[in-house]
């Protein structure tokens, strides 16, 4: 009814600029979720769609606008924050108990969700299927079952067709994947281990022997990475590094798993690292992790970097506030193409999303162009590979702010 009632407005006439819709039916069901209508045109990759509205939607495609008054726009964030939590839940298990047939993929587009949506707070698909009594295969061990299960969400940026293809086919195997011979396949299974929390056992062979015992998590993890490759909007490119560097450039990936494609570290257990500056010497690289948007909460006065895009080649990075340039590790930076080392590029926007630290793009590898002053030195790298329009944007806006 809503739907004829609109498109007899829409009709063309004589004279007829625009249409005004007075639209009440966000309140006939209380589950009805206006981050959803709103998720069409907002990107959620620019921020959280609450961030948006209450920023009076900074980011919308050119020639739209949403204009809230301030009640509308109380009643939407309001909604919103009550799709959190318990209640979200019980709608998540009711809509699949409206439709038990579903898969992943097919769940998340029928009730236009997005993974985080899913996966937030450490919940899976299989504790969804078990809570809607939708059938799933038994645990092997309940407890280990659930580490797993809470660790997937922790993979929902895979978007490299790579890693898609190759997990899909190991997890789909009979057996636990041989760990010898290929050094590129080794470091693939050790990204995923780590991912799915692999540092309690004694060794990679043990927990993929462990996780050949869980096959809900298995099963679901291929539904998940399916469902992940078609909504996918990336588009990766091999990169230039040694082959045995599973990487692909613009693809996105988490600190840790940048580690081990390096071969960084091996093993059951991630190596630890902090700050955004890292050198690697198995790859003889190093490796610069960016936050383009830095809040004052998670950086002090001297670390507030000015990081941006200059053009989609060009890219301006600050050094340690405390470094200059005769510094050996500096000459190093200047001097790389000399030296045979690597500069490898690594962004993402904000350094938390709906499901806590948010994965980085990976830029590709990067050569020197210019640097001035010092304490911090500010260099100019230009890219290999053009950075994508769309992450441009927004590492070109951070430069104005």
């Amino acid at each position: 009814l809503f739907t004829q009632q609109l498109g007899r407005g829409l009709r063309r006439a004589p004279n007829k600029s625009h249409l005004t819709v007075i639209d009440m039916i966000g309140q006939h069901r209380r589950e009805f979720r206006f981050e959803e209508r709103l998720r069409a045109i907002l990107n959620p990759r620019r921020g959280r769609i609450k961030d948006q509205i209450e920023q009076g939607f900074p980011f919308l495609p050119a020639g739209c606008t949403v204009e809230l008054d301030r009640m509308s726009r109380e009643i939407v964030l309001e909604n919103i924050r009550a799709a959190v939590g318990r209640r979200r839940w019980d709608a998540l298990v009711r809509n699949l108990r409206e439709a038990p047939e579903l898969g992943l993929g097919e769940y998340l587009d029928r009730f236009e969700l997005e993974a985080s949506d899913l996966y937030k707070g450490g919940r899976s698909w299989a504790v969804l299927r078990r809570a809607a009594g939708v059938k799933c295969p038994p645990a092997a061990d309940s407890e280990r079952e659930q580490a797993m299960l809470r660790r997937l969400g922790r993979l929902t940026h895979i978007d490299d067709p790579e890693r898609v293809a190759f997990y899909t086919e190991v997890l789909r195997a009979p057996e636990p994947p041989r760990l010898a011979g290929d050094e590129r396949r080794r470091r693939l299974l050790t990204m995923l281990a780590w991912g799915l929390g692999s540092e309690s056992y004694a060794s990679l062979a043990d927990f993929y022997e462990a996780l050949w015992d869980e096959r809900a998590v298995r099963d679901e993890l291929v539904e998940l990475l399916a469902a992940l490759d078609e909504r996918s909007r990336a588009a990766p490119r091999l990169s230039p590094l040694d082959p045995a560097i599973p990487l692909s450039v613009h693809a996105r990936y988490t600190r840790q798993e940048v580690i081990a494609a390096l071969g960084h570290a091996a093993g059951p257990k991630p190596k630890v690292t902090q700050g955004g500056i890292l050198w690697v010497p198995e790859a003889a690289s190093d490796v610069f992790f960016v936050d383009l948007r830095k809040s004052e909460r998670d950086y002090s006065p001297t670390t507030m970097y000015r990081d941006y895009a200059i053009n989609r080649e060009l890219f301006h990075w600050e050094s340690q506030s405390r470094q200059a340039p005769h510094q050996p590790t500096v000459r190093r930076y200047i001097e790389h193409a000399r030296r045979g080392t690597s500069i490898l590029l690594f962004v993402r926007e904000h350094r938390r999303d709906d499901l806590g630290t948010a994965p980085f793009h990976f830029l590709g590898p990067a050569t020197y162009v210019s640097h001035q002053g010092e304490r911090p030195v500010a260099f100019t790298w230009r890219l290999q590979t053009p950075m994508p329009e769309e992450l441009f944007e927004v590492a070109r806006s951070v430069a104005a702010a």
